[in-house]
């Protein structure tokens, strides 16, 4: 059985995906093998990015540490690849943030 971080963490991934896929034009899912050594990020379907969540309690640490690794999961797929990182606030809303150089690749397709 998963313990309790891993439970809130696959919940939040699948809030997230069925988010995307509702308010989007695309069809976002869950990916397997997420939390591997070689983890291409936890969400993919929107074309040319890809997606990692955090349900952290400290946000803090979640946004100083995962929009890098989101990079590191983007250019894992392709170096044109753009991550993404989606980090739950308290109340349930999400907010989804790019690294500065996340941001200006995206500016500048």
């Amino acid at each position: 059985m998963p313990n309790a971080a891993k439970r809130k963490g696959d919940a939040f991934e699948r809030f997230c995906a069925a988010f995307l896929t509702e308010n989007t034009r695309y069809r976002v899912a869950r990916r397997f093998g997420a939390g591997q050594s070689d983890d291409e990020g936890d969400l993919y379907g929107l074309p040319g990015m890809t997606i990692q969540c955090a349900d952290w309690k400290d946000k803090t640490a979640a946004l100083r540490q995962k929009p890098p690794e989101a990079d590191t999961q983007a250019q894992r797929i392709s170096p044109d690849m753009i991550g993404v990182t989606a980090i739950k606030l308290r109340g349930g809303d999400i907010r989804f943030v790019f690294t500065k150089e996340a941001f200006v690749k995206l500016l500048n397709r």
